[in-house]
Order: C-alpha cells, then sequence, then structure tokens
C-alpha cells in the first residue's frame, strides 16, 4: 500500500525533527531525493515521484556532521532555502499572541473558559526563559487552565515561570523579596528609560498592546521623572 512519501506525491511532505534520524533512514530518504522514485515494501517495482521535502529540527545539524551522525550529501539536499527560527526567550514580543491563539485554541477543544492572563502573570510569562520553546508554553497554558479555578490566568497558575520569577527578583534585591507587582514596575521603568519613552516600541518589546501599556503607565505614572 501507499507510504506517506509516495501519499504527498504532486504535493509537500513535512519531516519534523530530520536531526533525530538513523543513518540508514537518511540514506534512503537522499536516494529519494536524487532518484525521485520509490519501491514499497515488498514490491519490485519503483514508482516516480515528484515531492517537495519540508525538513525541521532542533538540532546543529552541521555539528552532527561533522559528529558522523548526520550526512553530509542529504543536509546540502535538504539546505535549499533555510528558515532560522530564534528560540522563544530571543522573541518574547510573540509571547503575547501566542497566549491568545493557545488559549482560544484550548477553549475550543477542552471546553474551559479561560479569558485571557493577568498583568503580573504575564510578566512572570515574559521574565521565564522557555527553554522547550513553544511546546514548553502551550503546555503551561493547556495545564493552568484545566487546573486554575481562575478565569483570567494568575501567576500562581505557573509554578515553575512564577519560582523563576521570584528567584529573578530576590537576586535583583539581595535577599529581599520583591511582590510581583513591584517587580513589573521596575522591568516597565527599565524599558521606558531603555526606550526613551518611546511607548510604542516598548509595548513591542514587552510585548503586550499599546492599551495595556498605557493603562499600566497612568498607575506608575508617579515614578516617572519624564511625561511618557
Amino acid at each position: 500500500r501507499k507510504g506517506l512519501i509516495e501519499v504527498a506525491d504532486g504535493g509537500t511532505l513535512f519531516m519534523d525533527e530530520i536531526g533525530d534520524t538513523t543513518p540508514q533512514f537518511q540514506s534512503k530518504l537522499l536516494r529519494v531525493i536524487q532518484e525521485k522514485e520509490i519501491r514499497r515494501v515488498g514490491d519490485t517495482a519503483t514508482r516516480s515521484v515528484d515531492v517537495r521535502i519540508v525538513a525541521a529540527t532542533n538540532r546543529d545539524l552541521k555539528k552532527m556532521i561533522g559528529e558522523g551522525t548526520f550526512r553530509e550529501d542529504l543536509y546540502y539536499r535538504l539546505s535549499v532555502i533555510d528558515i532560522i527560527i530564534p528560540p522563544l526567550r530571543d522573541r518574547k514580543e510573540d509571547i503575547q499572541p501566542l497566549v491568545d491563539y493557545f488559549l482560544q485554541d484550548i477553549n475550543s477543544r477542552l471546553g474551559t473558559e479561560v479569558r485571557g492572563v493577568s498583568p503580573h502573570a504575564m510578566a512572570v510569562l515574559m521574565a521565564y526563559p522557555w527553554l522547550g520553546n513553544v511546546r514548553e508554553l502551550r503546555n503551561s497554558l493547556e495545564r493552568a487552565a484545566v487546573l486554575s479555578g481562575h478565569n483570567v490566568l494568575q501567576p500562581d497558575d505557573f509554578p515553575l515561570a512564577c519560582e523563576h520569577y521570584l528567584k529573578f527578583a530576590e537576586q535583583s534585591k539581595d535577599d529581599e523579596i520583591v511582590p510581583l507587582k513591584e517587580m513589573e514596575r521596575r522591568h516597565l521603568l527599565k524599558a521606558m528609560q531603555r526606550y526613551n519613552y518611546n511607548q510604542k516600541l516598548v509595548a513591542k518589546k514587552l510585548g503586550i498592546g499599546y492599551t495595556t501599556l498605557w493603562r499600566k503607565l497612568k498607575e506608575s505614572e508617579k515614578d516617572f521623572n519624564s511625561t511618557p
């Protein structure tokens, strides 16, 4: 019967985590790309296929080539157009829209009724390094939506991120425990000063809406020497 490559004939085949494949699989895939032919398991005849392959990985394939765990010839066959996606910790501005999208999807799938994330919780999420990238963010939101009793998620709904946030607060003020609201205020002040009180740029860098930033500025207006 047809395999995935044959089913994708005339279209696109997405291959996730290509860096985790075995040498045997890499050899077979290379042959398919070069010859544009496949042979079904148990069959003796070859069949022509025309497939566009999109491959993804979170591993360093060039390093793997040097270690002998990934075929160099396959790498250059696949590496026609490279799209490099930075880790989530290097594009914090994506966290807010991702949170909105994932919560909408989670509510639809699981029947939850979470309206959003509180400003304090968003500050916690923005400070977390997200070593598991977008998958970790999605899993954290799904867990919080299922287990939380809040319609608007709070910092304690994200225990790992909250713990990291509090440790960061402790380090920034010796052994003093800084309340989340105060930590958020300090972070906002620092961002405003760094970007010369440009509200649109600050909102983008913090990953929050312009209206949300304006409200926070009004709440903390007394802390600024310059008028935003």
